[in-house]
């Protein structure tokens, strides 16, 4: 199976020490030690990528604005993050998407 693994919460580095980043990348590993082909779609992609995290991985945009303030920011962010999802559902073509849940995404 082809998984969209998707996490639009911009305080979570998709490779870094915080608790959520760990659920991520754990989750991650345990869709792909079942078999399953796994693309990470991230609003930030910061941290240490272990030589075995070798799947796809896609950008979120992320605008640092402060003119457009958080919720601005956030609105911005989602309808770019819509676009480069569209493609990436095209060239991927999961089978299920698993989204981390963030509050404003």
């Amino acid at each position: 199976m082809r998984i969209l693994y998707l996490c639009g919460d911009q305080g979570i580095p998709a490779f870094g020490r915080k608790g959520a980043s760990t659920h991520m990348r754990e989750m991650i590993g345990a869709f792909r030690g079942l078999g399953h082909e796994v693309c990470l779609a991230c609003a930030d992609i910061a941290g240490d990528r272990r030589p075995e995290e070798d799947f796809p991985l896609v950008k979120l945009p992320r605008p640092a604005s402060r003119l457009l303030g958080t919720d601005g920011r956030y609105l911005l962010a989602n309808h770019l993050a819509k676009s480069v999802l569209k493609r990436v559902v095209y060239d991927f073509q999961p089978d299920a998407v698993y989204e981390r849940s963030a509050l404003y995404f």
